[in-house]
């Protein structure tokens, strides 16, 4: 007896330790591939606000981790934490997660256990564990006296018929054996195992579900549904019938989690996911592929009938109202169809083609079906877009970014007036060529990226007027452009207070200039930027002005000191009519309100001459000056440019 309790308890020693390096595994293993599918876009994006929020929900749902560390591919740390109260040991336990898509490696994910917390579960389990084995030990041992009774025959048959039940991994009624006390006492060990092994099993299920499905909606996640992407593709031959893959995204769905809160958000996508549910078969694979972006793989559908599911997703979702404290919010679904009819497809290029898809349909409207089309110029257009993030980000990296300055003069000139410019911006290319911003800002303005360009010109606009004052140059106004996206972001506007908080230069030389359609799509923010930048001693200016008469509706409750008129409308001036009357209707309001007028792309003196007649305070164009280098500006004005 004492020689099998000593050999248990060094099992149960070498139990305990795998037991916990199995935990620590399973844990870090579903974390780090959560974490790593979660910072796969923010690393890519290097949106590091992004990583900072996943390191904290991470760390707040875990109170065994001790550090986590996201780098990207180079091995620069991008989002780091340390709990403060913990101090490390050699117990403790690290573990490394890859973030990579396909096989393209973009960064680590690398996280630290303390395995004190997990060693008391698993003690726990262990402890249940030993009552069982003593227990088993004592029945054995008084089984063994009674070896040659008669009676044990049938008890010990029945137990080793039940011990092969549970080594099968089945489970069956509970054990009952009457014969002595000691066989009772192994048969409640015999069903106390079962138990325990029982709900290991349904602890393993679980596991493995979690793993494979959506936390918040319970429909599959993105590893499980690239995992049946490519079995599905792997599985492909030349006679087999097409499949479809329908991507879509939510429209309007941030305005439900601005507004209502992140908890209605995601009560919105349980409510949706449910509903959807019920349109698909139950071969298909229907998943959440994070956010308000989810994906279909329909199995042996041609494309008609794709369609026609597409289009029963786009009217559910819209038909699906959510109601919040007495008012409805009714969202959209931008949706993207691929057919998948070659062999030997890539993953990666469905899913991309997909999400062009998916973006082609919000370009075109929101809330409507694009089918791919390998010859689709939007696609082709979308596509090349995505090819200058990288080298915008190396640009604002490496400072391949050149500031170019255009004159704004009076219409009519007089030496009195101070040099007047719009601050421009270029892209210096990989040969040394100028790149114009009609090449990669759009692209950046599709892809969230002005904030950082916009605070690249503001600040080293700043430095070049700073340079001018302290060379003893006039210090001109200077009319930055701020994007829309820039214009509603909070951070961007404590960027600019405490940029202009620290310079010497005269803030009223600073005029900020945003175009009208911007201004007027979110007038609200629009008005609270240009208050409080104003307050701070800047001046604004609307440009694109005039679009619509509508307009000066907005006008009267904008603080802006210049408004740009539109070049549509100077243009043509001089053949016209129509625009005369625009131009001066827009002189005329804009004189009466104290502001006021630039007039843009003016070619040549009779078009300048006319807008004098006509009352307009400043022109710009290439008939007074044509972009050129910041650097070729100083303290004489420069009227035209060569």
């Amino acid at each position: 007896m004492v020689a099998v309790t000593l050999i248990a308890v060094k099992l149960d020693d070498k139990y305990r330790q795998q037991e916990l390096n199995d935990e620590l595994k399973q844990q870090s293993y579903l974390i780090l591939k959560l974490i790593s599918a979660g910072a796969l876009e923010s690393v890519i994006m290097e949106d590091v606000p992004m990583l900072f929020s996943i390191v904290r929900e991470t760390t707040a749902l875990d109170p065994h981790l001790t550090s986590l560390v996201i780098s990207n591919e180079s091995g620069q740390t991008m989002a780091q934490w340390n709990r403060a109260d913990y101090t490390s040991t050699s117990s403790t336990a690290v573990f490394e997660q890859t973030i990579h898509y396909e096989s393209e490696f973009f960064g680590t994910v690398k996280a630290q256990w303390d395995p004190v917390g997990l060693a008391e579960k698993v003690d726990k389990r262990l402890a249940r564990g030993r009552k069982t084995l003593m227990y088993a030990l004592l029945c054995l041992t008084s089984l063994s006296l009674l070896l040659l009774h008669v009676l044990v025959a049938s008890p010990i048959y029945q137990l080793t018929s039940r011990l092969r039940t549970i080594s099968g991994g089945h489970t069956s009624d509970k054990l009952k054996i009457q014969s002595s006390k000691e066989m009772s006492l192994l048969a409640d060990a015999v069903n106390i195992l079962d138990t325990t092994l029982h709900e290991s099993r349904m602890l393993t299920t679980e596991l493995e579900h979690q793993a494979t499905h959506d936390s918040l909606t319970g429909i599959k996640n993105r590893p499980a549904f690239e995992t049946a992407l490519k079995e599905r593709l792997q599985s492909r031959h030349t006679e087999s019938a097409d499949d479809v893959l329908i991507y879509f995204d939510l429209d309007q769905f941030k305005v439900i989690n601005d507004t209502c809160g992140h908890a209605a958000g995601d009560d919105l996508l349980m409510q949706l996911s449910a509903t959807l549910s019920s349109l698909f078969r139950p071969d298909d694979i229907f998943a959440r592929l994070g956010g308000d972006e989810f994906a279909v793989l329909l199995y042996s559908t041609n494309m008609q009938e794709a369609q026609a599911i597409a289009e029963n997703v786009r009217a559910l979702t819209q038909a699906q109202r959510y109601v919040h404290q007495d008012r409805a919010f009714i969202i959209g679904a931008s949706i993207g169809i691929v057919c998948i009819s070659e062999v030997d497809e890539s993953a990666k290029r469905i899913m991309t083609a997909a999400d062009e898809a998916c973006y082609a349909a919000k370009d075109a409207g929101r809330n409507r079906v694009h089918v791919y089309q390998e010859n689709d110029d939007e696609l082709s257009q979308r596509r090349g877009e995505m090819g200058w993030i990288p080298r915008i980000h190396e640009a604002l990296e490496s400072s391949n970014l050149i500031l170019y300055g255009q004159a704004i003069e009076p219409t009519t000139p007089a030496l009195t007036d101070s040099l007047h410019i719009e601050i421009l911006i270029r892209m210096l290319g990989h040969n040394g060529d100028i790149i114009p911003p009609g090449a990669f800002l759009p692209a950046a303005e599709r892809y969230g990226i002005m904030p950082k360009i916009d605070r690249w010109v503001f600040s080293n606009t700043l430095r070049w007027m700073e340079q001018q004052q302290e060379n003893g140059s006039a210090v001109p106004v200077c009319a930055i452009n701020v994007s829309g996206t820039s214009m509603s972001d909070v951070m961007f506007r404590n960027f600019l207070l405490e940029e202009l908080s620290e310079t010497s230069v005269p803030t009223s030389n600073i005029c900020l200039e945003m175009t009208e359609t911007a201004a007027v799509s979110q007038l609200s923010s629009a008005i609270e930027f240009m208050t409080t930048v104003k307050n701070a001693g800047c001046q604004f200016a609307l440009d694109d002005f005039g679009s619509g008469m509508s307009s000066f509706n907005y006008l009267k409750n904008m603080p802006v000191d210049f408004v740009k008129i539109d070049g549509a409308f100077v243009s043509p001036l001089m053949s016209d009519e129509t625009c005369v009357v625009m131009v001066r209707a827009i002189g005329d309001i804009a004189r009466v309100m104290g502001i006021k007028t630039i007039a843009e792309f003016v070619e040549n003196d009779d078009i300048r001459n006319r807008l004098a007649e006509l009352g307009i305070d400043y022109v710009q164009g290439y008939g007074i000056g044509k972009p050129q280098a910041l650097s070729n500006f100083d303290q004489t004005a420069v009227r035209r440019a060569a």
